[in-house]
């Protein structure tokens, strides 16, 4: 049987060159599907994977980070009045518009966490410190930002959604499932910024992380 079956693939070397490159390519592409799902997937909960929060707390009906919306803030309260809850802070996340040297405008996300946040972003800095994001109107850049908004360095300042803010850090590491750039605030400064926030009241927020205790 296996003499049959190779006289009858060799009978035909263009016929068998050409299977063995179609099969070849199906392999590829099945590879390069899997490659490009995990990296959705990375980029998706990349910044739920560096939090050390325990919980997240946010509307049932969102699906994912980068198109969440925003709920009632008072919330937070009733979070941190649960025994068990050693902390948790509000995020504020939304979209806003960044204005580009060259008189264009471009959409960045802004995350606003609370000055000394104990969430744990931006994770790994490039330049410059997250203790500085206490002072309002800054912002920390993902070096990632330079692709879109092109070079921009610490202590440059930038028009966003009307305001001039100032760049006070570069972050590593940090992407979204879009190509939009990515920055980071403190709580309230992002709530001046995106755009959410200024249709929807600034009684909101976008999540709530939470630690629990240890036991």
């Amino acid at each position: 049987m296996f003499r049959l079956a190779l006289k009858n693939l060799i009978k035909d070397p263009t016929r068998l060159a050409l299977t063995l490159v179609g099969v070849t390519f199906a392999v590829v592409l099945i590879f390069f599907d899997v490659g490009a799902y995990f990296g959705f997937v990375r980029a998706f909960s990349l910044l739920i994977d560096k939090s050390q929060a325990d919980i997240w707390l946010t509307l049932e009906n969102n699906v994912n980070f980068d198109s969440s919306r925003p709920f009632a803030e008072s919330k937070l309260w009733k979070v941190r009045q649960v025994q068990g809850v050693e902390w948790a802070e509000p995020v504020a996340k939304g979209w806003s518009l960044i204005k580009l040297k060259n008189g264009g405008t471009d959409t960045i996300m802004i995350v606003g966490i609370e000055p000394n946040s104990r969430i744990g972003w931006p994770w790994k800095m490039r330049e410059g410190s997250v203790a500085d994001l206490a002072i309002d109107d800054t912002i920390i850049l993902d070096e990632s930002a330079a692709a879109k908004l092109g070079e921009l360095r610490v202590g440059d300042k930038v028009e966003v959604f009307d305001t001039r803010v100032r760049i006070v850090g570069l972050s590593e590491e940090v992407r979204t499932f879009t190509s939009y750039a990515m920055a980071f605030s403190n709580y309230e400064t992002a709530k001046r910024l995106a755009i959410v926030y200024r249709a929807g009241g600034e009684d909101q927020t976008t999540f709530i992380l939470a630690k629990v205790k240890a036991g």
